[in-house]
């Protein structure tokens, strides 16, 4: 029978210190010792992605210098391929910058290898500190974390232990005309396989991007504010090398297509007058609007990346198009290009009399404004256009007379797309999906998964507690397109990104808290499970396991559920407090008192397989206690006693 204990760490001498190392659940495998100093975290993931043949400077890591990193065993002179555990010496490291661009700025190299990061002992602290905070600006915000899972780089594996994710700030792009960008994980923007154990997550934001009063016709891209005509995604010095995923489109008289996620996924080039489509078959992408000079010259269709917009006859140009991060571009006439990936859709300029169509943007990108908005991309804005505005992507504003529609705030700490996800142990509160704020009516984007927002992937949440979490904005739209709501959002949508197939969701929820999520509009659930259709009829699941505490749920059309419906109880958490052992840093956690309904719920410790056993809580904490486990990350084990209701956040 498999066990979650702590095995003995063996004792490692670093920098003339002999350090001897408290148990950990560490597996047995290559090890990198960060002291924080001479080795630094991101030095160590860098060098692990280098073991295992990933170019770091190919895949867009300002991380190229990895000496005062030692491994166990050594460099010979390479250290040797396979999985690392990255064991940190310090128990807190703060970040100041971003790293890398992956699906917006990430503050440590791409995870583009099998990586487990715990500390030497006790906790681990990771904080973001962003110029601007509590709310930077676009240019300034960043998450921890990107995971990658094969469709632009090598997939790679995250697992971090004893961890706490402090302040990550995803931000869409903002746009005048254009449409806001998405943002999409404020701690984590996962696409492999991601495992937390032990962790807490805190104050982590997922922003969509603005409509300001003073801007750009492009759509803001993801994590770049729209740009002249241009729509945006991360600096010029990633997007303009960029040669991941599909390319765009030519544009010559009308607008390219955006290219989509994989190699291949080329977006379409101009027939004549009539954009091109964009590129990929997951239907992510938004579609172009139409051109004009005395009838409407008809746009792009969207694809992964953003469609092509129609153009103007009477002249033409070749521009630039859109691969993955690369906005849309626009000029002086001809239809305004698809974005790609990321990209925001660019502007359809007027030229004496004539109306050129913009481009729509890319996943995650705003739409192209023009006198026709173009469509955003799943969760970016519709663009403004003077005689109709554009439609939103997914959980976004639609756009109005030239002015656009907000982006979508989505998984306010982890954004997960077609990756794996397991929560076990874990503690989130605090963090907050917020909707980007739109101008007219049905103008604003919604905030999606206060916690985690799970676009066909499969995610786990097993003896956990996700309460106090917080979303805003509201499209007031229908189910289909993404209303406020929820802690923890599960949609199959779409099509499947490699082959066009239907699309697959899949959420497990095993002896867990998922409570009180405050929001401004919607529907208050804690958990939501979607499907929206592609060209087939897509599936989504939702499996309740054990015993459960929900307060509010819904399933929105053909979803399956299957297990028994969780308990809507109080389950009268305490407030936010700090665990330490004598040799541990403290761990914020949610307690649990003697009077919680959720004391002894469930009859065996086991996780959500069945068969494997859990010996501890988040803090170390022994399970069971008295013969029985308590539900979520906490065991009650007498040492905690509080009024019922103490924490009125709660």
């Amino acid at each position: 029978m498999a066990m979650h204990a702590r095995p003995r760490r063996r004792c490692y001498a670093l920098l003339l210190i002999v350090l001897c190392l408290a148990p950990a659940p560490l597996p047995a495998q290559n090890q990198i010792l960060v002291d924080g100093t001479l080795c630094t975290l991101s030095k160590a993931i860098g060098l692990a992605d280098v073991a295992n043949g990933v170019d770091t400077v190919a895949i867009g890591s300002a991380t190229t210098e990895f000496s005062g990193c030692p491994t166990i065993p050594p460099s010979n002179p390479l250290p040797p391929p396979g999985p690392y555990t990255l064991l940190v010496l310090t128990t807190q490291i703060m970040l100041t910058s971003a790293d890398n661009y992956w699906y917006g700025p990430n503050a440590l190299p791409p995870i583009a290898s099998d990586i487990t990061i715990a500390p030497a002992t006790g906790t681990l602290r990771l904080i973001a500190s962003h110029t601007g905070d509590p709310a930077p600006a676009t240019a300034d915000a960043f998450r921890f974390f990107y995971v990658s899972g094969g469709l632009e780089i090598q997939a790679g594996s995250l697992t971090l232990r004893d961890v706490v994710l402090e302040g990550g700030y995803a931000k869409g792009g903002d746009s005048q005309y254009g449409g806001g960008g998405a943002g999409l994980g404020g701690a984590i923007f996962n696409q492999g396989a991601l495992s937390l154990v032990n962790v807490s997550l805190v104050g982590n934001i997922a922003h969509g991007g603005n409509i300001v009063s003073s801007g750009y016709s492009g759509g803001g891209g993801m994590g770049r504010d729209a740009d002249g005509t241009w729509g945006g995604f991360g600096p010029a010095a990633f997007w303009q090398n960029s040669s991941f995923g599909g390319a765009g489109g030519s544009g010559f008289f009308a607008g390219g297509g955006g290219g989509g996620f994989v190699a291949g996924s080329d977006g379409g080039s101009t027939a004549i007058v009539t954009g091109g489509n964009g590129g990929g078959l997951g239907l992510l992408g938004g579609a172009g609007s139409a051109g004009d000079l005395g009838a409407p010259l008809p746009a792009g269709a969207a694809g992964d990346g953003g469609g092509g917009g129609g153009g103007a006859i009477s002249c033409g140009d070749a521009k630039a198009v859109g691969r993955f991060g690369v906005a849309g571009g626009s000029a002086f006439c001809g239809g305004g290009n698809g974005g790609g990936i990321g990209g925001g859709g660019g502007a359809g300029v007027d030229y004496v009399g004539t109306y050129d169509g913009a481009g729509g943007g890319g996943f995650g990108g705003g739409g192209g404004s023009s006198r026709f908005g173009a469509g955003g991309g799943f969760g970016g804005g519709g663009a403004g256009g003077s005689t109709l505005g554009g439609a939103s992507g997914f959980g976004a504003g639609a756009g109005g007379t030239f002015s656009g529609g907000g982006g979508t705030g989505m998984g306010g700490a982890i954004f997960n797309h077609t990756g794996t996800v397991s929560l076990l142990n874990v503690t989130a509160t605090g963090n907050a999906a917020q909707g980007g704020i739109g101008v007219e009516a049905g103008g604003d984007g919604s905030g999606l998964g206060a916690v985690l927002f799970n676009l066909n992937g499969d995610v786990t949440i097993d003896f956990s507690t996700l309460a106090g979490n917080f979303v805003s904005g509201n499209n007031a739209a229908t189910d289909d397109r993404g209303p406020e709501d929820a802690t923890v959002y599960s949609i199959a949508y779409g099509n499947k990104i490699q082959d066009g197939t239907a699309s697959a969701a899949s959420l497990t929820i095993h002896n867990s808290i998922i409570h009180g999520t405050h929001g401004d509009g919607g529907n208050g659930d804690d958990i939501l499970v979607n499907v929206v259709d592609g060209t087939q009829a897509n599936s989504s699941t939702v499996i309740y396991k054990g015993k459960n505490f929900v307060q509010f749920s819904t399933n929105v059309g053909n979803v399956s559920q299957t297990g028994t419906s969780p308990a809507q109880a109080d389950p009268l958490l305490g407030a936010l407090s700090l665990y330490a052992s004598s040799s541990s840093p403290q761990l914020p956690l949610l307690p649990l008192g003697a009077n919680t309904p959720a004391q002894y719920a469930a009859a065996m410790c086991f996780e959500a397989d069945a068969t494997t056993q859990l010996l501890t809580d988040a803090r170390g904490a022994l399970r069971p206690y008295q013969g029985m486990c308590t539900l979520g990350a906490y065991q009650f084990d007498g040492d905690y006693i509080f009024a019922a209701n103490y924490d009125a956040v709660l």
